[in-house]
């Protein structure tokens, strides 16, 4: 074996070192972000769910109280405004739900270091 092809063999063997500590990095970085992104999904939902259920809750007790305190007025009329306000509740909150979808992004750590890692490959094969 000469010397040039001695030092391909160092240059292929760095180069595939390198290779698996750069797809090491990338899948303890996906590894991690996919923990934080569970993590944050459980505590989301359950704020969620004790934010409707006290929400509910509240709901009910002051439209009860609404209902009761106009009932000798028109309780019709009562419950079609509470009706009609709580129908202008879900349609602004389904509104930003749907903001938030459109913009959510899953694991943008992970595809921005491979979009990098992407162009220096090409850059060095070009």
């Amino acid at each position: 074996m000469n010397a040039t092809q001695r030092e391909m063999v160092d240059v292929s063997r760095r180069l595939s070192r390198r290779l698996q500590v750069i797809c090491s990095n990338r899948a303890e970085l996906f590894a991690l972000e996919l923990q934080e992104v569970r993590q944050r999904i459980l505590s989301t939902w359950l704020m969620a769910l004790g934010l409707v259920a006290l929400g509910l809750l509240t709901a009910i007790s002051i439209s009860a109280a609404i209902v009761l305190a106009l009932w000798n007025t028109s309780p019709v009329s009562v419950l079609v405004v509470l009706g009609c306000l709580y129908a202008l509740a879900a349609a602004l909150l389904h509104r930003v739900l749907l903001r938030r979808l459109a913009s959510w992004q899953s694991f943008p750590a992970s595809l921005h270091e491979l979009r990098k890692d992407a162009a220096t490959v090409s850059e060095l094969f070009a």
